[in-house]
Order: structure tokens, then C-alpha cells, then sequence
């Protein structure tokens, strides 16, 4: 069902051979950034490997999976085929940023305003037209398919608790970036993850 890619820097290897390992991802399909060319182009490469699958989902190279990882990836896209899915919720990282209802309990899909780069899955579909969107001008691969998603009324989604946990090491990127992890990630994720039921982000967090 997912064609699975992880990309990242040589310094973190040890955690992407983690991470390869549990998900059984061939070696060709980690790409390291050896030229220092940065996030971008790295991740282009990552994307635009070719696959026969329906889901392609890229990993970055500082993440921890929560167990059964793939069994809850697997239920979601069968319920919500026509998304882009970003496996960390940043947009909901800062416990008292949620109000109202706490994290949602009858079901843990939620709408996203904000596309996370440390774990994404798309459609194979949308593959080509998102990433043939990318221009010179821009610099951050979650950043630009956010924006195409928004531009092309594709909806992105998350789940709460989080499929996988940023372990918040110095930014490659941007040096001295605060560290960003959830509160909300479990090992053992528990929630409702049988149950069809999308909430919107507005629900949750103010506008």
C-alpha cells in the first residue's frame, strides 16, 4: 500500500537505520543529503522516486514511530484516500494552544492548517503535480506542498495523539530552532482509530 522513502543528513544515520528497519524500507530508497544541498532538492529526490503504489510516504531522519505504526498509516488512508496526511501534528505541539474539547476523543483525524515535514504521506497521484509546483523561490519541501494542497483544495490531516514523535534535535535547517515535540505522542497510541470521523482544526485551536 506505501511506497516508503526516508531522507536526511549522514550525522543522523543511526536513527535512519532505526527507522528503516522496523518499516523494512530498501536501501535505495534512503536518500542522504551528501552535498549539503539542503532540505529541498533532498526531498525532491525522496518524492519523485518511481513506485506502483497508491500512497507514498516520506520520513525525514529524526523521528521515533509509535507501535503498529503502519497498521494505524493503513487505516487512515483507507478512510481518507483523497488527503495528504502530516504524521506530526505541529500545529497542535503546544498543549494550551487546544481549547474547547481537549484533544478529540471520538475519533484522532483532524484537519491541519500547518503541513509538518518530518512525515508525510500523499496519494501517488498528487505526486507529480505537487512537486512540479516547487519554484526557485521556494526553500522548505513541507512548506511548498502545504501551500499547493491549500491552492488546489486538497485537505491535510493529522491525528492526535501523533503517529510519530520529532525527537528535536538541532535543526539542520534552521540552527537553534526551539526543540519541537509533542506532549501528545504515546507509544501506544490510544484513541478511536476505526472510527470515520474528520474534525476541523477550528474546532480546536483559535483561527
Amino acid at each position: 500500500m506505501f511506497d516508503i522513502r526516508i531522507f536526511g543528513v549522514e550525522k543522523r544515520i543511526d536513527n535512519i537505520r532505526q527507522t528503516q528497519k522496523i518499516l523494512k524500507v530498501p536501501d535505495n530508497h534512503i536518500i542522504i543529503d551528501q552535498k549539503r544541498e539542503g532540505c529541498l532538492p533532498t526531498a525532491r529526490k525522496a518524492w519523485l522516486l518511481p513506485t506502483d503504489k497508491k500512497f507514498v510516504m516520506v520520513l525525514q531522519d529524526d523521528i521515533e514511530l509509535c507501535d503498529n505504526f503502519l497498521a494505524y498509516c493503513t487505516k487512515m488512508c483507507m478512510m481518507f484516500p483523497k488527503v495528504i496526511v502530516s504524521l506530526f501534528p505541529l500545529q497542535f505541539i503546544h498543549a494550551d494552544e487546544l481549547r474547547w474539547y481537549g484533544i478529540p476523543t471520538a475519533s484522532p483525524y483532524i484537519t491541519t492548517n500547518v503541513t509538518s515535514g518530518c512525515g508525510i504521506i500523499m496519494p501517488t497521484e498528487f505526486i507529480e503535480p505537487c512537486i512540479g509546483s516547487w519554484t526557485e523561490a521556494d526553500t522548505e519541501d513541507d512548506v511548498s506542498i502545504n501551500r499547493w494542497a491549500k491552492e488546489n483544495g486538497i485537505p491535510v490531516i493529522t491525528t492526535l495523539p501523533p503517529l510519530i514523535q520529532h525527537l528535536g534535535d538541532d535543526s539542520v535547517v534552521r540552527p537553534g530552532n526551539a526543540i519541537r515535540r509533542s506532549p501528545h505522542f504515546q507509544k501506544k497510541p490510544e484513541a478511536n482509530w476505526d472510527k470515520n470521523l474528520l474534525h476541523s482544526w477550528t474546532n480546536f485551536i483559535g483561527r
